[in-house]
């Protein structure tokens, strides 16, 4: 996992920390995890008005991403393809995510911490 984050990390021309909390293994198509991460990482640029922290750890039935942002939106509003709080968005981000996971036949939930932010699970078992 850790390999595929800094893979998608390179692609932005901003910094990104992350902290992975567990030692995950995953099966999954490496390119997939690369977009997945790479679409979630853009999104925590753009909806981060503080330098972006990235958290990834394992949950039972898969693993999670989230950051250091605030959510905005209500949970329901971000699965719509095209809903964006971007003036510059184009509501693609989570959609895309959701189509990508659903090629590893995973699952997506959106959860919203209980530091505000977006959590999103992905169930993989």
């Amino acid at each position: 996992v850790e390999e595929v984050l800094e893979e998608a990390i390179k692609f932005r021309d901003e910094e990104v920390n992350y902290e992975i909390k567990n030692n995950i293994k995953l099966k999954a198509s490496r390119t997939g995890l690369t977009n997945i991460f790479d679409n979630l990482i853009s999104n925590s640029l753009k909806h981060n008005d503080q330098e972006v922290q990235v958290f990834i750890g394992e949950i039972d039935s898969g693993f999670y991403y989230e950051d250091t942002g605030s959510l905005d939106a209500d949970i329901d509003e971000i699965r719509n393809h095209g809903f964006t709080t971007s003036e510059h968005g184009r509501g693609l981000g989570i959609s895309i995510v959701e189509r990508l996971a659903e090629t590893n036949n995973w699952e997506v939930e959106l959860i919203k911490n209980e530091k505000g932010a977006l959590r999103i699970e992905f169930i993989t078992d």
